[in-house]
This record gives structure tokens, sequence and C-alpha cells, in this order.
């Protein structure tokens, strides 16, 4: 089943070759919690509020990436987010 997903995943980024690709990932720890958002030229990453939930902070890193394409008024992106 993983390889089929998988097999998916990779059929549909062949279709969004020419997309400039932003990806998020996040994290909360004891410690932190963290939002990030990376692309070819660009890594941002963000710590939050230590009470803010994991997806929270997922919205959060999607709403950077968001914000990122705006600014630089890429016509073609594709947000990838595990959650």
């Amino acid at each position: 089943m993983e390889n089929t997903f998988r097999n998916l995943a990779l059929s549909l980024l062949e279709d969004y070759q020419d997309y400039t690709r932003f990806y998020t990932d996040r994290s909360k720890t004891e410690a932190d919690v963290r939002a990030t958002v990376y692309s070819q030229n660009t890594i941002k990453m963000t710590k939050l509020l230590d009470f803010y939930s994991i997806y929270t902070a997922e919205v959060y890193a999607t709403s950077q990436a968001l914000k990122i394409i705006k600014q630089h008024k890429i016509d073609k992106s594709l947000i990838l987010s595990t959650l």
C-alpha cells in the first residue's frame, strides 16, 4: 500500500514539473513548536508559542508559503504538506 501512495505522488509530481514546489513541515517537542517552509531558494523556520498545536504549526507554515508566493508573484506553485 505504501508503494501505491508513493507511486501516485511521484506521478502527480511529474504533472507539475514546471511549478515551484514549497514543502511545509512542523514539529512539536516539550521544549518548542516550530513551523518550516522551504523551496528551491527559500528556507523559513519560525519558532511558535509552545502551547500551539502541531496542526496550528502546519497551518502557519502553509500561510508562510502563501505569503512567499504572493510576495514573489509566483504564478505556478505547489504546496506539499505531510499533514
